[in-house]
């Protein structure tokens, strides 16, 4: 099994991350504004990772506003999507998106931005988690399966340490967001349990238990 300081860590790094990047990112999609989802999803795109994987000849070099055809495919997807439906929306997606760019390997980008609309059920793949768990290299089914195998194994030390994570109040990147009070909160969401569990996989490409 995971220790539970790995948690500990991994809990609290998300939590920066939200505070300085995603609670941003999933509030502004959140929202009415074409221009400011447009705006953030460029955002997104850089800190993911992903900007590079969508050539503009999608886009802009089509008179179309950059991102534009990625915001129309993920607009159309309500939350919450169940649990089984997952597959099938993000492949549907990945399709759609790959489609307008004429663009391959697009599995990861789609499923980061879902996340950003939708989160929990949908599972961010990343080719670093996806060593890790040992999935088949671009099977999102399969991915899904293995991931939640690992997860339920480690389930207790990251519960643990997200009810701990309350504490360290004072050490993120906004105590006047994050009050105790606020931490409890989210981290019990299971959304934010699965990006702990992701910034653990994401450490530990060389596999886990």
């Amino acid at each position: 099994m995971i220790s539970e300081i790995k948690f500990e860590y991994c809990s609290l790094h998300y939590l920066n991350q939200w505070l300085s990047n995603d609670k941003r990112f999933v509030e502004t999609l959140a929202g009415q504004s074409n221009d400011s989802k447009l705006e953030i999803l460029k955002k997104a795109a850089v800190f993911y990772k992903v900007a590079r994987n969508l050539p503009e000849t999608g886009d802009t070099k089509k008179g179309m506003r950059r991102y534009q055809p990625v915001l129309d495919i993920i607009d159309k997807v309500t939350h919450p999507t169940k649990e089984s439906e997952v597959i099938n929306v993000v492949n549907g997606a990945q399709k759609a998106i790959s489609d307008s760019y004429h663009k391959g390997k697009v599995l990861s980008l789609t499923t980061k931005f879902l996340w950003l609309k939708v989160r929990h059920p949908i599972l961010i793949y990343d080719s670093r988690t996806k060593t890790a768990i040992e999935a088949e290299t671009g099977n999102y089914e399969d991915f899904c399966i293995k991931w939640k195998e690992a997860y339920e194994r480690n389930l207790k030390g990251i519960e643990r340490a997200c009810a701990k994570l309350y504490k360290m109040s004072n050490y993120t990147t906004n105590p006047m967001i994050a009050t105790e009070d606020y931490i409890k909160k989210i981290s019990e969401e299971q959304w934010f349990m699965d990006r702990v569990f992701d910034i653990y996989l994401w450490h530990n490409p060389t596999g886990i238990d």
